[in-house]
């Protein structure tokens, strides 16, 4: 199958999903979140705060929303040459790829370019091998440690539903559960591989 006509069949099956799930509470919940904004502004303003997230944040670190944000502008302030850096190498890479392969070079980094790029990088710059990681860290095991970290955490049950409908058959269903009440509170599709 090419990747257009996947493409086409994975947004066909979305939007039907979407479709199908629409009736069930799309108005009823915007209305109980629109409640609760309301709500959260009317409590933080009683608790003498501007805004629900300096309340959220006095309880934290940082205090206050004007101290996140100066945080992050400082860090983006820092990072930002760094990632401007690792671009240029990467479109360097990509550059002296297209010229390999005799195929015009955009001067632009897609989506499916970075990942094979810094993978090129990592082995090259960083002596890393990615099949050799991969040895040491199976993706079943890895995926079965995270799923039960979260379950713990957050007081949960994850299930796998079996012959669930998927758009490629790497993709798993859960159905999520409260561990103490044992009610579904969900699903989730886990789809571990670009596509």
């Amino acid at each position: 199958m090419n990747m257009a006509k996947s493409g086409r069949r994975v947004s066909s099956f979305l939007e039907d999903l979407s479709r199908k799930l629409k009736p069930l509470g799309e108005e009823e919940n915007s209305e109980i979140l629109k409640d609760l904004l309301k709500l959260r502004a009317q409590k933080s303003s009683l608790l003498g705060f501007s805004t629900h997230a300096d309340f959220v944040l006095e309880m934290n670190m940082a205090k206050s929303g004007r101290r996140v944000s100066s945080f992050l502008e400082d860090l983006s302030r820092k990072l930002k040459p760094l990632g401007e850096e690792e671009r240029a190498v990467l479109l360097r890479l990509k550059e002296k790829e297209c010229e390999k392969r005799g195929v015009e070079f955009d001067r632009k980094l897609h989506a499916w370019d970075t990942r094979y790029f810094m993978t090129q990088v990592e082995e090259t710059q960083y002596a890393v091998d990615q099949n050799l990681l991969k040895e040491y860290f199976p993706m079943e095991v890895v995926t079965q440690g995270l799923l039960d970290i979260y379950q713990d955490l957050l007081g949960l049950s994850f299930q796998l539903v079996d012959g669930a409908e998927v758009w490629h058959q790497d993709v798993t269903l859960y159905c999520v559960k409260d561990r103490s009440s044992s009610q579904v509170v969900g699903q989730f599709y886990l789809d571990l591989y670009p596509r």
